[in-house]
Formats: structure tokens, sequence, C-alpha cells
């Protein structure tokens, strides 16, 4: 029966996109290498790469993990009406 490997479990979108943000977020994006995630995590280089090959790839997931973040918005809505309805994910807007 093959080994599960723990580092798996941290190797998956979600973990990735939280720890690049963090990176990002704490110390700018001059600090984002393949390498600062990877640490993190407890990862191999070569396992975050084989998930996204490129930095590119790898601010996608960042991107992709904030965009679901944000609120639905009924087709149709006009923005100012719903922020005015509280669903601005912007706190100072």
């Amino acid at each position: 029966m093959p080994r599960q490997s723990t580092s798996l479990d941290r190797a998956t979108p979600e973990p990735i996109a939280e720890q690049t943000l963090l990176i990002v977020d704490q110390d700018g994006h001059t600090a984002l290498s393949f390498r600062t995630p990877a640490s993190a995590l407890d990862i191999s280089v070569a396992s975050l790469q084989r998930r996204r090959t490129d930095l590119a790839g790898l601010l996608d997931l960042v991107t992709d993990h904030l965009a679901a973040r944000l609120p639905e918005i009924e087709p149709g809505t006009a923005w100012a009406t719903q922020r005015r309805h509280g669903s601005s994910p912007c706190t100072s807007c």
C-alpha cells in the first residue's frame, strides 16, 4: 500500500494561496519566490512547482482565492445599491 505523504495535504491550492498571500501581505511582493511559501508550508519547491509552474501561476492562484471571498452580487443590481445594503467587501467604502 502506498504511503500517504502529509506534505501533500499542505500542497493543496488553499494552503498554498493562503500562505502566499500572507507572505506578500507581510513582506511585500519582492519577498515572493517559490522557496518562501514552500518553506513556510514545509513542502519541497518541486511540490509547489508541480502545482504552479511559475510565479504568475502562483499569483493567479492567490487572485482566485481572493475572488472567492467576494460576495455574490445579483445580476442587474447597481454596485452603488449593493454597497448601501452592506454587501461591499471594502470596509472603508
